[in-house]
């Protein structure tokens, strides 16, 4: 999981960037970005919102990966539905292939 750190308060930036010293911090491309401001972004969390200060590392690590396995799992929902689809819409060719097949061979 890559962590981008973006907060307003430098003391708050600096206590995360040490909480989660272990895990991997990038300027770009994070998977969530952790922020004490407002922002609209799926993969924004919020200091104040979906964790309430004061906090332990640990209470933010399981609010991190509780968040992270959330949005992994809308994540795989969306990609599970677009294979459904693909599915039907392959299984319905299939089967006004066979019928045409069917008609023509009834007929000659």
């Amino acid at each position: 999981m890559r962590i981008m750190i973006d907060c307003r308060s430098l003391l708050l930036q600096k206590a995360l960037e040490n909480f989660l010293a272990s895990k991997e911090i990038v300027k770009n491309d994070a998977d969530i970005i952790i922020t004490d401001k407002e922002i609209e972004n799926d993969k924004s969390f919020i200091i104040g919102k979906d964790i309430q200060k004061p906090f332990s590392k640990t209470q933010l690590l399981l609010a991190i990966e509780k968040k992270f396995d959330t949005n992994q799992l809308e994540d795989k929902e969306k990609l599970d539905f677009s294979l459904l689809e693909k599915r039907i819409a392959k299984l319905t060719r299939d089967y006004e292939r066979n019928i045409i097949e069917t008609i023509k061979a009834f007929y000659g």
